[in-house]
């Protein structure tokens, strides 16, 4: 390669390894989404891509599917998807018992980068810091703006499915915990559109503990709602670091939404 090739490479940026883009429990909950529809019949990719809600094949939907195939949760062939026994099994069990457990265990570190960081700490996982450095030298060599999302969706996906041993992270979320005691959101003030109200906890569901902390009018007819899952509480920190990623990751959002505004038939 010459002088003038390896600028124009330099010039795209470097290329991260392989991982899934988004955690396990977002990737369960898409695995879901394609049971319900088509329970574990082989389904057309194009019909895969629309049922998860996206109306090209490729782009973002692709990446998700990606990610999907490395959890172990669906696999392709001649064309079209099926759900492997392990995400048949996820849908028909409960969070609580004991097959739907001990399988997001297997899922968690299936993904070949997840399993190779996972082993190399076993389990007991550094600070973010720690492991951003690692990640960006050799031999994973990550994009240094793509690390955070990859060490947030790591370690979410680590303690989904209660694998991280490390005694650090227990007395982390004992902190948070008596953090969250500690601290009131204030209450929601008049403000002009867009306009956000954040709240105590108001229970969804039971299953994963899901409970809206925010919402907030975007536009005419839209409202946009952040729900919650999991055990700990939530804490002025992590609010931050949603919003730090959400910053982080815009160019991988939407640039519209398919739906009825109100006042439309």
């Amino acid at each position: 390669m010459n002088t003038a090739q390896e600028k124009k490479v330099s010039k795209r940026g470097k290329r991260s390894p392989g991982y899934p883009m988004i955690s396990l429990e977002e990737a369960i909950q898409r695995a879901k989404i394609l049971w319900d529809k088509d329970k574990n019949n082989p389904i057309p990719l194009r019909a895969v891509f629309e049922h998860l809600g996206y109306k090209n094949i490729g782009g973002y939907g692709g990446r998700v599917l990606s990610a999907l195939k490395q959890f172990g949760l669906i696999n392709e062939k001649k064309g079209d998807i099926r759900l492997t026994d392990e995400a048949v099994d996820l849908a028909l069990h409960e969070p609580q018992d004991d097959i739907y457990i001990e399988t997001i265990k297997k899922l968690a570190i299936k993904p070949n980068v997840y399993e190779k960081l996972f082993n190399e700490y076993n389990g007991n996982l550094p600070s973010d810091t720690t492991l951003k450095i690692k990640l960006i030298k050799e031999p994973y060599e990550f994009n240094p703006v793509k690390v955070d999302g990859f060490i947030s969706d790591f370690k979410r996906t680590i303690e989904y499915a209660n694998l991280n041993r490390s005694d650090t992270t227990g007395d982390e979320n004992t902190m948070q915990n008596e953090t969250m005691t500690r601290t009131k959101f204030p209450s929601p003030s008049p403000s002009p559109s867009p306009s956000a109200s954040i709240y105590s906890m108001k229970p969804i569901s039971s299953v994963n503990r899901e409970r809206e902390i925010a919402t907030y009018t975007i536009g005419r007819g839209l409202t946009a709602r952040i729900i919650i899952s999991g055990v700990d509480d939530t804490t002025p920190k992590s609010i931050s670091k949603l919003i730090k990623f959400l910053l982080e990751n815009e160019e991988d959002l939407p640039e519209s939404i398919e739906g009825k505004t109100d006042g439309e038939n």
